[in-house]
Protein backbone atom coordinates (compact mmCIF):
# COMPACT_ATOMS: atom_id res chain seq x y z
CA UNK A 1 0.00 0.00 0.00
CA UNK A 2 2.95 2.61 0.62
CA UNK A 3 4.31 1.98 -2.88
CA UNK A 4 7.66 1.09 -1.37
CA UNK A 5 9.82 -0.93 -3.72
CA UNK A 6 11.64 -3.70 -2.73
CA UNK A 7 14.58 -5.79 -4.32
CA UNK A 8 15.85 -7.85 -1.67
CA UNK A 9 14.83 -10.32 1.12
CA UNK A 10 16.37 -8.38 3.54
CA UNK A 11 14.47 -5.38 2.06
CA UNK A 12 11.18 -7.02 2.39
CA UNK A 13 12.11 -8.58 6.10
CA UNK A 14 12.66 -4.54 6.93
CA UNK A 15 9.55 -3.29 5.66
CA UNK A 16 7.48 -6.09 7.04
CA UNK A 17 8.78 -5.25 10.58
CA UNK A 18 7.82 -2.07 10.38
CA UNK A 19 5.66 -0.48 13.00
CA UNK A 20 2.37 0.44 11.22
CA UNK A 21 2.64 -2.10 8.16
CA UNK A 22 -0.32 -3.83 7.17
CA UNK A 23 0.55 -7.75 7.55
CA UNK A 24 -2.93 -8.52 6.64
CA UNK A 25 -3.69 -11.81 4.74
CA UNK A 26 0.04 -13.79 5.58
CA UNK A 27 0.51 -16.60 6.80
CA UNK A 28 1.99 -17.23 10.07
CA UNK A 29 4.52 -17.75 10.33
CA UNK A 30 5.16 -16.06 7.33
CA UNK A 31 8.44 -17.23 5.25
CA UNK A 32 8.86 -14.73 3.15
CA UNK A 33 11.64 -16.90 1.41
CA UNK A 34 8.50 -19.11 0.37
CA UNK A 35 6.78 -16.75 -0.93
CA UNK A 36 9.12 -14.02 -2.70
CA UNK A 37 11.77 -14.11 -5.42
CA UNK A 38 13.79 -11.51 -6.23
CA UNK A 39 15.71 -13.07 -9.11
CA UNK A 40 15.18 -11.04 -12.53
CA UNK A 41 15.91 -14.07 -14.24
CA UNK A 42 12.42 -16.27 -12.62
CA UNK A 43 9.16 -15.18 -14.32
CA UNK A 44 6.86 -13.50 -12.07
CA UNK A 45 3.47 -16.18 -11.21
CA UNK A 46 -0.12 -15.19 -10.18
CA UNK A 47 -0.40 -15.43 -6.72
CA UNK A 48 -4.15 -15.78 -4.96
CA UNK A 49 -4.39 -15.60 -1.59
CA UNK A 50 -6.85 -17.99 0.35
Amino acid sequence: PSSTALGSLDQLKEYLTTVGTCKCGLECPFRPEHVFNFDPKVLSQDFVLS
